[in-house]
């Protein structure tokens, strides 16, 4: 019998088993087998379905859209559930177990995000041997005896988490008494260079508040590490190790990755790149899949009001909604065979929902040691199937589940029997002699010739190709620096020295000035780059995981078919992760293969007197009108006398305020009026117009500017090589080279060094707002913007620097019907659009038609509002919004669709007659917005025709489906 459970007025009925009074659903759930019940219950009701246990309701989902929803950290929170709240009783306010809000959990969780960060992680690998050596050892000793994988599994995570936080006593009965001795131990006897988690905890400082950890907090840490750390990771490895005795060919194929990993760092598992091994970690996603640790995460709505689920079902505020990830990693709508293994799956390019596969949990809550386990576990993997052959203790074996706060296979018993003939396991952790592959390759002699090539749309890459052209002209080198359409549009580069090409990938498109040059090279022949050197840096965004750096690839790769040499292997870039640590790896690389010594540096002088160099390039503008729209947002008309159309960008070149040009000239002991001689202009400059004009001031410092300050202080050298080595904290607190010596006044580098690790001031580009003549922008005043908060400085009659770029975002022709998404100030372009059209229509002419879905806070956040409210009553356009926090909108809105990828889901039958009726969509907006807005036009894709399919559809659509995304 079905019964529908309580919910609330104008809301779908929540299906589920009627239950008996008091108990609920117990007798239901068979607590032995609790997969099994829920499963049953899923197959029965579907993917929304509720329970009620003892007088509480949860509602169990399983559904990827539903999961999409309640990971909008806006709209739901992590939930506290009983079973955590027992564990609470010795695990206190630590990350697994604190409260939705509580302080503490804010603070640790920003002081521990850097001791998880992948290069945190990665320089705890070596540590990690020496357990893991250790249960090796045993299994050496025990060879052709049974053992329990989950037991042996266990007891190695354990010892890895005490590893790596120091000491940790193995009797959970003394627990608390332990950690509190080893927190007195530690803050009596520090530990500076180690640099370990516990030291962050004792030592750390959060850099929003300034405050630390207290005691207490953590030893609830050391304790959550200890249980959710070791117990998830050794279930992991046990069902990882199941799979793999029972599929043929896993291991064969695990191993020859392996071995093949192990030859290129001369056999030295301290040394071996974790990261390549890609069907290692194909093996543990899919185990992952089929058996995540924690089964079940659980939220529940922020709004007092409650929320609703796709469905049209109510949540209640503080009503536990669990996600059964047993049931949604086998979605067969998502995943081919969902009760297959199949490690393959993450190979062959097909690219999941994220939100069909949820091992680590989600948003801000998220497993804070996602990148440690899956080291950890692939590491020990890669070990064991190097050293041993594996058997099942009993071949009719089958898998039996253990059920607790994690799960675990239980009476599962190996065998193992060694390969090698060696038995020490510590010379497999040894560092290599062999030289490794990039230091194999061919130096090049110093003080030559360069030419910094770079494609770039939004200005990011050629900022790093200029800050690179500075670092060698300052070196000595004659550098050129230049667009690849503007020096090679024909694809034929340069022989007479090395070619450093830096360039993005946008969707899988080249930038706008460099399309030229990836066509040119395409249809080259064999041959013909014969003497070109060259070493591309690529850079791409997570976000876009189907086309991430495919250009610099291609090009990469086209290069050398055209007989170039290739002098460094090529490097990426991620910008959704750490683009400046990326490029500062690169940087280093190069230098290395130039043998450059970054220290000999002496261009910069201070000469009697002289006069200021003009900037080339740009033209003086002229402020015509400063306009407030809403709090935070401006519009700004600018006269500049320079060709634009619609849909082209006004790059604007900045200055630094007044405020930070007086700190900078007091830290280096300057007077503005002193003169400045540099090798990047003709003559000496003014200190305040080098600092103003010409300098980044706010730029992270570079790590290597923080290995070479030592040399210069007199007290501080050990505290600046604890921040290189702690690099994550400094680009978490966005340190600058300014902020560094104003904390550290003891260290006094030469004026020339200060001022070649600062970067060369960089223009920003902002999408014009408006048809010609009358250029206008629309822009955000951000905290810490250089840009923006230098506009809002400006007034009518001001001169400003600028020019104007063109731009591949420009709108298809009038009678084509266009369909925008936008949400902020991405509404800039789009501005422009529908004003051109609206002129068309005023004149006469016939054009398509043209729909906007827009997404603001509430009804004061519209931009141009009495515009837009125009063009609708003109029948120009039709307006499609939605407010995130209206309550009493005046614009008609979608209910339930408070963000533009609900309206979208919401309207796909709209969306999908404009696919087939040849529309065009045009989406800007930030990062996360533009990839939302393009997931759910997959999505709606795939409902059609077919997940699989989807990709390939999206990339047909070529120049229909055109995506302008901005940084702030």
């Amino acid at each position: 019998m079905t019964k529908t459970l309580d919910y609330s007025e104008g809301s779908t009925p929540i299906p589920g088993p009627a239950g008996y009074p008091l108990i609920g659903n117990l007798l239901d759930i068979d607590m032995s087998q609790c997969f099994v019940s829920l499963n049953a219950l899923h197959k029965k009701y579907g993917p929304v379905y509720q329970i009620s246990f003892l007088g509480q309701t949860i509602i169990m989902v399983s559904s990827p859209d539903v999961v999409h929803v309640l990971s909008d950290e806006d709209k739901f929170h992590k939930h506290i559930d009983p079973t955590l709240l027992a564990v609470r009783g010795f695990a206190g306010d630590g990350l697994f177990t604190a409260l939705h809000g509580e302080k503490s959990w804010d603070i640790a969780h920003r002081i521990l995000v850097p001791a998880f960060g992948a290069i945190s992680v990665r320089k705890m690998q070596e540590k990690m041997l020496d357990p893991l050596g250790q249960m090796l050892m045993w299994w050496e000793c025990h060879a052709g005896e049974p053992f329990e994988a989950a037991d042996q599994f266990t007891r190695l995570t354990f010892m890895f988490y005490a590893a790596t936080s120091r000491q940790w006593d193995t009797d959970i009965a003394l627990l608390n008494k332990v950690c509190d001795e080893i927190i007195s131990e530690r803050r009596n006897d520090p530990m500076p260079d180690e640099h370990d988690v516990l030291d962050r905890m004792l030592f750390g400082k959060d850099a929003k508040t300034g405050e630390g950890l207290s005691d207490e907090n953590i030893r609830y840490q050391m304790i959550t590490f200890l249980i959710a750390g070791h117990e998830t990771t050794s279930g992991l490895l046990a069902f990882a190790t199941y799979y793999m005795l029972k599929t043929p060919g896993v291991i064969a194929k695990m191993r020859s990755e392996v071995e093949q990993a192990l030859a290129d760092v001369g056999g030295a598992f301290a040394e071996l790149a974790v990261g390549k091994l890609r069907y290692v970690d194909a093996v543990l996603r899919e185990t992952l899949r089929l058996h995540p640790s924690a089964p079940f995460f659980i939220r529940t709505p922020n709004s007092e009001q409650g929320a609703r689920l796709p469905g049209g079902y109510h949540v209640k505020h503080g009503q536990a909604v669990a996600i059964s990830l047993h049931a949604l990693h086998r979605d067969p709508e998502v995943f081919e065979a969902p009760e297959e293994f199949r490690p393959e799956r993450w190979l062959d390019g097909t690219t999941y929902p994220s939100d069909a596969y949820k091992p680590f949990g989600t948003g801000g809550r998220a497993c804070i040691g996602r990148m440690f386990a899956m080291q950890e576990a692939a590491l020990a993997m890669a070990l064991i199937v190097d050293r041993f052959d594996l058997s099942l203790a009993d071949e009719n074996y089958e898998l039996q589940i253990q059920e607790s706060l994690t799960i675990k296979p239980v009476n599962f018993n190996i065998k193992v029997a060694p390969r090698k003939k060696t038995g020490l396991l510590r010379e497999l952790m040894t560092r290599s002699t062999v030289a490794k592959e990039e230091e194999a390759w061919k130096p090049v002699s110093a003080k030559g010739k360069m030419h910094v090539l770079f494609g770039s749309n939004n200005g990011a890459c050629e900022a790093l190709a200029g800050d690179l052209a500075a670092d060698y002209r300052q070196s000595g080198f004659s550098v050129t620096l230049d667009s690849l359409d503007d020096a090679a549009p024909d694809g034929k580069l340069p022989t007479d020295g090395t070619i450093v090409l830096i360039l993005p990938s946008y969707d899988g498109q080249p930038a706008e000035n460099a399309r030229d040059f990836v066509a040119s090279i395409a249809n080259m022949e064999p041959g013909s780059l014969s003497g070109v050197e060259y070493t591309v840096f690529g850079v791409g965004h997570r976000d876009w995981a189907a086309t991430l750096h495919r250009i610099p690839k291609l090009v990469d790769s086209r290069l050398s078919e055209l007989g170039a040499e290739r002098l460094l292997p090529i490097s990426l870039g991620d910008a959704a992760v750490d683009l400046l640590s990326d490029f500062e790896d690169f940087s280093a690389r190069l230098r290395d293969h130039l043998e450059i010594d970054v220290t000999d540096i002496s261009a910069w002088s201070i000469p009697d007197s002289a006069n200021c160099a003009p900037v080339t390039g740009f033209t003086l503008g002229r402020v015509m009108k400063q306009t407030k729209l809403t709090d935070g947002v401006m519009s700004i008309a600018i006269q500049a006398d320079q060709p634009w159309q619609v849909g082209d960008y006004l790059a604007i070149l900045p200055k630094n305020p007044a405020s930070e040009v007086e700190r900078a000239l007091r830290v280096l002991g300057l007077k503005g009026d002193d003169h400045i001689r540099s090798p990047m202009a003709p003559g000496p400059l003014r200190a305040w117009d080098v600092l103003e004009s010409y300098l980044e001031l706010g730029t992270i410092i570079p790590k290597r500017y923080l290995t070479i300050l030592p040399k210069w202080a007199l007290s501080s050298a050990s505290r600046l090589a604890a921040m290189a080595d702690d690099y994550a904290t400094v680009r978490l607190q966005r340190l600058s080279l300014i902020d560094v010596l104003e904390r550290f006044p003891d260290v006094r580098p030469p004026l020339g060094h200060v001022l070649y690790a600062l970067p060369r001031i960089r223009a920003r580009q902002y999408s014009i707002a408006s048809t010609p003549p009358g250029l206008e922008l629309t822009y955000s005043v951000h905290e810490r913007g250089v840009a923006s908060r230098y506009l809002a400085s400006l007034s009518e009659g001001d001169a400003v620097l600028c020019a104007t770029r063109r731009s591949t975002f420009h709108p298809p022709p009038a009678q084509n019907t266009l369909v925008m998404f936008a949400a902020g100030t991405g509404i800039a372009p789009f501005r422009g659009f529908i004003a051109e059209r609206a002129e068309r229509a005023r004149l006469g002419e016939k054009t398509g038609g043209t729909v906007l879905y827009y997404g603001a806070r509430d009804a004061a956040h519209v931009l141009h509002d009495v515009e837009l409210r125009h063009w609708v009553r003109n029948g120009v356009l039709e307006l499609r919004p939605t407010l995130s926090r209206a309550e009493r909108p005046k614009y008609k809105l979608v209910e339930g669709c408070r963000y533009v990828q609900d309206r979208m889901w919401a309207e796909r039958t709209d969306i999908s007659a404009w696919l087939e009726g040849g529309a065009a969509f045009y989406t800007c907006g930030g990062t996360e917005f533009a990839s939302g807005v393009r997931k759910c036009f997959t999505r709606i894709i795939a409902e059609k025709e077919g997940a699989e399919k989807a990709e390939d559809e999206m990339a047909k659509l070529g120049e229909r489906f055109k995506q302008d995304v901005f940084t702030s």
